[in-house]
């Protein structure tokens, strides 16, 4: 048994990559303890559609709560867009 604690982010985008198959409009990443954050841009690129986090999606809903929809780049669509 793997504790997430424990994983890399290489291992991290080599779940990201094989989770993705050509009809997905997007790839979700779940789970908090596993390091996402530095490789979610890298990854949208190389895909070619957004990658969504747990680590990002809680990073975005907190800003939300507290009033903040500035664009935060480096860390994918859903935090560097709009909305």
């Amino acid at each position: 048994m793997v504790n997430i604690y424990e994983e890399t982010e290489e291992r991290a985008d080599m779940l990201g990559r094989a989770a993705d198959v050509p009809e997905a409009e997007a790839v979700l990443i779940s789970g908090t303890g596993l390091p996402t954050l530095g490789i979610i841009d890298r990854l949208e690129r190389d895909l070619g559609k957004p990658v969504v986090t747990s680590q990002q999606a809680s990073l975005w809903r907190a800003l939300r709560l507290i009033g903040i929809a500035d664009p935060v780049t480096g860390y994918g669509r859903l935090l560097r867009e709009p909305g």
